[in-house]
């Protein structure tokens, strides 16, 4: 979690939600999510990939979100969120 590299922590915190430890995972997920990430793409189609668990940031995105589909990786989130009435 403490990486410099995105890919890794992004790995890293579907990792540790995979294994229960649900809190710190969303955490470090939210934080690439809203903060800006070098691998925003990724750290997108890995929430997509999430479902459910990870329902509560695609909600928290797409209310912060200023444009919903100014580039690929937020229609991901944008498409996440219409299918799953977010």
């Amino acid at each position: 979690m403490d990486d410099d590299s995105d890919e890794v922590r992004t790995m890293a915190a579907w990792t540790l939600v995979n294994l229960g430890q649900k809190e710190e995972g969303l955490s470090c997920l939210r934080k690439l999510l809203l903060e800006g990430s070098q691998c925003s793409r990724f750290v997108h189609n890995t929430i997509d990939w999430m479902g459910e668990v990870a329902f509560p940031l695609i909600k928290e995105h797409k209310a912060t979100s200023a444009s919903e589909a100014a580039d690929y990786h937020v229609s991901i989130l944008g498409r996440s969120a219409a299918l799953n009435g977010l």
